[in-house]
């Protein structure tokens, strides 16, 4: 079963779920759009694997799923210090602490571990994520924190981005992957995407810029793979979807999270179709598994990008974006999905194929200030 909801579902999600007739939860989102063509349903068949494509649908698989094992799942990853506890004989040395907010605001700076991440502990799309190196650091994380968890219930479910308890945490050094994963019947992950994240700093928190590649896959694919088996053996989970980031430094393999019952979110992980030719939440409701040397027979050193563009944080309002004036910056845009700004944190997603001749457009991209398109 699909479960579509709000903030955002993309043309090729609706499309796809109408073509294939896969069944689609009958609930508010679906009735206030109107959306035709659709198999509704009123809920999920015992056993029946379910793909949200969003996190706002979680506190309806809580409510209404029988599967009291796959709640249990969604709990564990959701829950980012259940999470971490569920992993410390994987990783024994791993530095985390969670606090409500009352005592995060009021904990001295020289009882923080440094260079660490604070975010909340159950938190989506980098909302109240920031990375701490020292006291300044720490005062303006605290300061924007005081500020921005006002807007959260606007924005978020409670299950979605939480904001009674934080959790600060190690900071993990490497190159950083976001993986589409789904594990099967029996527990074993069956990769669908590995995109690299780029920052533009140590500091850099953002979602902005993602890619796949022919090279990525094949340099990462085996052991992505291994280490899925021995992140589950702890984890156990069976017919589930996860969007799962990690860093690797020095062949070390470490987690940052795994976000339960989805891929990459706000429909990003379309990205798949764009690059490969299919549909991730197709492989994963169908139990199909990619023939990845066939898919990337073909394949050059092209990147394929998504690009998330996060707004600014200024003072004035932003009425105004000028997408044309972005993608004249972009050589082969291949799909922009617009978003309602006025009530979300972002103005898009923007996918390009990108090659080595223009590989300055996606460091352009990385580090230009989005505030320059906000001019009339």
């Amino acid at each position: 079963m699909i479960i579509l909801d709000k903030p955002y579902i993309s043309e090729d999600l609706i499309t796809y779920a109408k073509t294939s007739q896969h069944p689609v939860l009958l609930n508010d989102y679906i009735q206030s759009q109107g959306i035709d063509g659709l198999n509704l349903v009123q809920r999920a068949i015992p056993g029946e694997r379910i793909y949200t494509a969003s996190e706002t649908s979680l506190h309806w698989v809580y409510e209404n799923d029988e599967n009291k094992v796959r709640i249990q799942n969604i709990e564990i990853m959701k829950d980012k210090a259940l999470f971490r506890e569920k992993m410390k004989d994987m990783y024994p040395t791993y530095y985390f602490r969670e606090l409500d907010l009352s005592s995060l605001f009021n904990l001295p700076f020289s009882q923080i571990k440094v260079p660490c991440i604070l975010k909340p502990t159950v938190g989506f799309f980098s909302a109240g994520v920031y990375y701490i190196e020292n006291e300044k650091d720490y005062k303006q994380a605290i300061q924007s924190l005081q500020r921005e968890v006002a807007k959260w219930d606007e924005l978020y479910h409670e299950q979605v981005v939480g904001k009674s308890k934080f959790i600060l945490e190690e900071y993990i050094d490497g190159e950083e992957y976001a993986i589409d994963v789904y594990f099967d019947e029996n527990g074993k992950p069956v990769i669908l995407n590995i995109l690299k994240h780029e920052f533009s700093s140590n500091a850099d928190v953002s979602d902005r810029l993602y890619y796949t590649s022919k090279d990525i896959i094949i340099q990462n694919l085996k052991k992505f793979e291994t280490f899925f088996i021995q992140m589950n053996s702890y984890l156990g989970v069976m017919n589930f979807a996860s969007h799962i980031e990690i860093r690797v430094k020095d062949e070390q393999i470490s987690i940052i999270e795994c976000n339960p019952m989805r891929f990459a979110g706000l429909c990003c992980n379309d990205l798949s179709y764009y690059a490969f030719g299919f549909y991730a939440y197709d492989y994963f409701l169908n139990n199909k598994i990619p023939v990845w040397d066939e898919i990337l027979k073909n394949k050059g050193k092209e990147k394929y990008a998504m690009i998330v563009l996060n707004k600014p944080s200024v003072k004035e309002p932003i009425t105004f974006f000028n997408y044309e004036q972005l993608l004249s910056k972009i050589n082969k845009p291949l799909s922009l999905r617009k978003f309602d700004f006025q009530t979300f944190d972002a103005f898009g997603v923007l996918f390009v194929e990108s090659d080595e001749s223009h590989a300055a457009e996606l460091d352009y991209i990385m580090n230009v200030d989005l505030q320059i398109f906000t001019k009339e």
